[in-house]
């Protein structure tokens, strides 16, 4: 088949790439594939703190729909997904050149930032994506903490007796700077911690967010204690999820 592969441009490619899964996800009802909050979060930690442009690679079909597409995050992590079709077609094999090309490049440049080990993950059940990892020197290290659960929304949620002073509601639109402090305060030393209020408030305009499902429950002094981030997937039928495997290549 013929593929078109080229660095990510514009917003526009986010969109194809939150269709893409939503199509794939649709089609095998399969979460092998990322949740549409998964990619939005993983594209706003590269978005603020690399640059899209570099570290995502897009695969097009000769229609120019988008097929498939590889991300290197900061850890540094190696993601990609593809559509169902176009699995084990030669986009993981371009995919991992690439993101092996890119990477010795980052780590001659930036040796602290880069030269840790490489991260990515699977499925215990995708044995080809499994396979496909440890040909390329990764090796198992421990399940991932990663549980997916489900609840009916058909009956009403039944209220819980907070401590007294708190609430639970959805953050409101002056509290940038609070929920900013909030993501530092459980996350930091690790990246995902490194978030200023000019980076929440550019992820607040990521699309598919609403400020409705970002959910934080306020201590009596105003701290924003816990939250919990909400994202809509209109097309995905939902259904339980495995633990996944977690998987560290030698540096």
């Amino acid at each position: 088949m013929t593929l078109i592969s080229r660095l990510y441009e514009t917003e526009h490619d986010l969109q194809q790439m939150l269709d893409m899964l939503m199509e794939a996800r649709a089609q095998t009802s399969d979460w092998r594939y990322a949740h549409v909050g998964e990619l939005l979060f993983d594209f706003f930690m590269v978005a603020r703190h690399l640059n899209p442009q570099e570290h995502i690679r897009l695969w097009h079909d000769d229609a120019g729909k988008l097929v498939g597409y590889a991300m290197l995050g900061e850890d540094p992590a190696f993601n990609w997904q593809i559509l169902p079709a176009y699995e084990w077609s030669g986009i993981e094999d371009e995919a991992w050149a690439w993101t092996e090309a890119r990477l010795a490049g980052l780590r001659q440049r930036d040796a602290k930032l880069w030269g840790g080990h490489l991260v990515s993950g699977a499925r215990q059940d995708n044995a080809r994506r499994i396979a496909f990892l440890e040909q390329h020197g990764f090796r198992y290290c421990g399940d991932f903490a990663e549980v997916n659960m489900l609840r009916s929304l058909d009956e009403p949620i039944p209220d819980v007796a907070l401590p007294a002073g708190f609430e639970v509601r959805a953050v409101a639109a002056d509290e940038i700077s609070n929920r900013a402090a909030g993501q530092c305060d459980v996350w930091l030393p690790w990246t995902v911690g490194e978030v200023s209020d000019d980076d929440y408030a550019c992820f607040m305009q990521l699309p598919g967010y609403h400020r409705a499902l970002d959910i934080v429950a306020v201590a009596p002094d105003g701290v924003i204690a816990a939250y919990v981030n909400g994202w809509i997937d209109p097309v995905e039928a939902f259904h339980i999820d495995k633990v996944a495997g977690l998987f560290v290549a030698r540096a």
